[in-house]
Parts: C-alpha cells; sequence; structure tokens
C-alpha cells in the first residue's frame, strides 16, 4: 500500500501564511555555541553562505546569559541547503552542531504518521484507502 501522498496536513485554519512560517524551510539550528558566540559573530559566519534575515541566540529568561544554541534564518531556504553541505561548522574555535529547524508539532506529527506507517506494515493491515484517509483526517484536525 502505497502512503506517500497521505502526509500530514497543516493544521492552520484559515489557510494564511505568516512571515514565521515563510521562514521555516530557510531556519537553521545552531547548537553547542560557545558562551562567547552572539548575534554578530553567528550574523558574520553565516553571510558567507547567503544572507541572514535574522539570528537568534536563545537565552535564560533569569539570567540573560546564552543557553549555548541559537536560531538562524536565511532569505532563501536554498542557502540551509549549502550550509547544510559544508559540515561540520566551526565557530568562535568550537564546533557547532548545526542542523535543519523544525517545528515541534512537525517533529511530533511525523512521529505519529511514522508510527501508523510501521503498524500497517508490521501487522499487514488492509485498509481500503479511504478508510485510511479518514483515519488521517481525523487524527489531525
Amino acid at each position: 500500500m502505497d502512503l506517500s501522498a497521505y502526509q500530514p496536513r497543516n493544521n492552520n485554519q484559515n489557510n494564511t501564511t505568516t512571515p514565521q512560517n515563510n521562514h521555516d524551510t530557510a531556519k537553521i539550528f545552531v547548537g553547542g555555541l560557545s558562551w562567547q558566540s552572539n548575534e554578530e559573530t553567528l550574523r558574520y559566519h553565516f553571510e558567507q553562505f547567503g544572507e541572514v534575515v535574522s539570528v537568534e541566540v536563545m537565552r535564560d529568561r533569569n539570567t540573560g546569559n546564552p543557553r549555548g544554541f541559537a536560531f538562524v534564518v536565511f532569505k532563501d531556504d536554498a542557502t540551509v541547503d549549502l550550509v547544510m553541505s559544508n559540515l561540520p561548522q566551526e565557530i568562535n574555535h568550537k564546533i557547532v552542531d548545526v542542523k535543519r529547524a523544525q517545528a515541534k508539532g512537525e517533529r511530533e506529527r511525523d512521529v505519529v504518521f511514522n508510527t501508523i506507517i510501521f503498524i500497517f506494515h508490521f501487522f499487514n493491515f488492509v485498509l481500503t484507502l479511504k478508510q485510511l484517509n479518514n483515519m488521517l483526517h481525523n487524527y489531525y484536525q
């Protein structure tokens, strides 16, 4: 049974896109930062790959100290591919962990979807496409 057409749908009820949603595919997570790393050093480092829209170093709410990771948003999502093809990255004399950023909800939906597919294959369930579509539709509402 080919389930490739059944991907989790967007739960955005009004089907409008926000600027934040437009940047999701052009965003990276940068972890393992040294405490000296700040927005300026990250912007300077990643501008060699393409135009940087924003840099956000995550900070502790109480102390304001950096938490050791950040998010970088590029103007073009192809820049993320370029960054990912040039790993590892070193910033402030430290190798950092660079990954494509993924919204929390997207990760959770991917896990559920992949679990459903595994169960179907493991137990050889036979469902009509209409039944499967109804199950997924009800889950993602």
